[in-house]
């Protein structure tokens, strides 16, 4: 069996140039790939026949310390926390590949809401022509942002990648990123300010800031949050809204010496000069009344008649 595996969660391709990777035994091509999220593995050849590795003989003369799994094994539903959650110490935990977030509740999620303290989706949309919420990756950093080759530890450095689908041209759906590392009454702490657009269209790829981690805590979590308009929070009300959350372990041997770094909260912008120009005209009825600047009714009537009659209404600039 061959692991591949990257630190970053995207593969060899494509948002960076154009990668790949090529598995050749005893001439043949035996194994390929390219856009593989953050690990892919093949199985080839037969072991029956080779060599048997021989069993050790006698007792280790000494107690081997034990050490945090770097292997990235993909995180699984934890029906204790109600979330996806890596139980294993590791580089980076990631919902990529597993289908556990892929969706909203009202259109077939697994084990929804997948948030610690039951913030529900919302149920207006369509899956793949609204907001939501498809993957979410934690993986150890440096304070710029970089992957190292390090677990997730206590009072070190980490980010947060996801897999959202934003409606129309991204214009009015916002990305919101926290933290807590209290996962049974969680605080979540804000890791952007929330006041700009994803500004693309469809399955997009987003990531927060670099973010220290807790040193006083041994499983953390973070929340991934899409919303259209509004301001940022933890949990939206918003019928376009989705928040997912995914829970990990980090490597507590340093936490004593981890030297934490006081950071000033995001500034949050008002909901009115955090918002864009949005397309008026595409918006169903339900986005429409959901949306600032715009309304339902008929074009070019009075603010009395606009919604007067049935017929002839759309959604319009304000």
């Amino acid at each position: 069996m061959m692991n591949i595996i990257d630190t970053f969660g995207d593969g060899v391709c494509c948002n960076h140039g154009q990668g790949k990777y090529e598995v050749f035994m005893d001439g043949l091509l035996v194994a390929d790939g390219d856009d593989f999220d953050a690990m892919e593995s093949h199985f080839f050849g037969n072991c029956g026949d080779g060599p048997q590795t021989q069993k050790p003989t006698g007792e280790p003369t000494t107690n081997a310390t034990p050490r945090p799994s770097s292997a990235p094994v993909p995180a699984s539903f934890d029906a204790l926390v109600g979330t996806p959650a890596c139980n294993d110490i590791q580089s980076i935990c990631s919902t990529a590949g597993t289908s556990l977030l892929d969706k909203k509740e009202v259109w077939g999620e697994l084990n929804p809401p997948n948030t610690l303290d039951n913030c529900a989706d919302g149920t207006a949309g369509s899956y793949l022509t609204d907001e939501s919420v498809e993957s979410v990756t934690v993986v150890a950093t440096d304070s710029a942002g970089n992957p190292v080759e390090g677990v997730l530890s206590a009072g070190g450095f980490a980010k947060i990648k996801a897999v959202v689908y934003a409606w129309n041209n991204g214009a009015g759906s916002y990305v919101d990123f926290f933290k807590t590392s209290d996962i049974v009454s969680p605080n979540w702490v804000p890791l952007n300010s929330g006041t700009s657009p994803v500004g693309q269209g469809g399955l997009v790829d987003v990531e927060s800031p670099a973010f220290q981690l807790s040193n006083t805590a041994a499983i953390q979590a973070v929340r991934v949050g899409i919303r259209f308009q509004g301001s940022q929070s933890p949990c939206p009300t918003g019928g376009y809204d989705e928040n997912d959350d995914l829970v990990f372990k980090v490597d507590m041997t340093s936490a004593s010496d981890a030297v934490m770094v006081a950071v000033a909260p995001p500034v949050t912008a008002s909901t009115s000069s955090s918002q864009e120009a949005i397309d008026c005209p595409a918006m169903v009825e339900d986005r429409c009344l959901e949306a600032t600047g715009c309304y339902w009714g008929r074009p070019n009537a009075s603010n009395r008649n606009r919604v007067r009659r049935n017929e002839n209404k759309s959604c319009h600039e304000l």
